[in-house]
């Protein structure tokens, strides 16, 4: 397995996979409530949404890299 293979087999092992440091992004997503997900935390913080389109964003940044291209996400 090449290096490439085995980033992308922890990525997708994280995402919804058996992984090595516990359940994986998926999981715990799915248990999570969409009005919930939308909650700003009490210290101001970014709600699980905007998490998870900060992760999504940056999925598709290393994707986008590993086929070859050059690409940074546009601002905002």
């Amino acid at each position: 397995m090449g290096e490439l293979e085995r980033i992308a087999d922890q990525l997708r092992r994280a995402l919804d996979g058996d992984t090595w440091s516990g359940r994986s992004l998926g999981s715990i997503v799915g248990a999570v409530p969409a009005g919930r997900a939308a909650e700003r935390p009490a210290n101001g913080g970014n709600t699980a949404w905007q998490l998870l389109a900060h992760i999504g964003c940056w999925l598709d940044v290393a994707r986008i890299r590993f086929e070859g291209a050059a690409h940074d996400p546009a601002p905002g």
